[in-house]
């Protein structure tokens, strides 16, 4: 059984029925239709007869399935919705980073994002950054307090550089951080 090469995921009539040279002494079945004369040169991607089968002059050799550009309307619909979901996905992701919704615990937001895997990304998103953020805030309080224990003269100025240069390093990481998304 030879199959036509723009078979589609649309329809099952491919599945059932094959694209095959008709006998002359067969009538072709009502939904086959005439292949258009601009096509006869150019569309037959695989033609032959079978054993003692004679082909008249004029008849054609190929016809094509009437509902072959329904089904690639039907496939071309269905990559232009996955397009679309895309499209809205990626600007939802980047309205929450300009926003700044990413540091709220906002699981709304994540659930109108259609495909799960975004949504899963963007909980991930969401821990790394709150997990940055917590550091931050730790290292900022541990500045502070090494900043009046110094000021106090309990401990020695380099623990109180060591402790900026660890608070300048948390902000430098959430930092970029956000910039590496952004550029995402």
């Amino acid at each position: 059984m030879w199959k036509s090469p723009l078979t589609s995921p649309c329809s099952n009539y491919n599945e059932q029925k094959s694209n095959s040279i008709h006998a002359p002494s067969y009538p072709p079945p009502h939904h086959l239709h005439p292949l258009p004369a601009h096509l006869h040169d150019h569309s037959a991607v695989g033609i032959g007869c079978g054993g003692g089968t004679a082909v008249r002059a004029g008849q054609p050799l190929l016809r094509l399935q009437s509902d072959i550009l329904d089904t690639k309307l039907c496939l071309l619909a269905l990559q232009q919705g996955e397009k679309q979901d895309y499209i809205h996905d990626q600007a939802k992701l980047t309205n929450l980073f300009q926003e700044h919704l990413i540091t709220t615990p906002d699981a709304a937001m994540a659930l109108e994002l259609r495909p799960p895997l975004y949504r899963q990304q963007y909980e991930q998103l969401r821990f790394l950054n709150r997990e940055s953020q917590q550091t931050e805030a730790k290292r900022q309080r541990e500045l502070e307090t090494s900043q009046k224990l110094l000021n106090d003269k309990v401990i020695a100025r380099n623990e109180h550089e060591d402790k900026e240069f660890a608070w300048q390093s948390a902000v430098a990481q959430h930092q970029t951080q956000v910039e590496r998304q952004r550029a995402e």
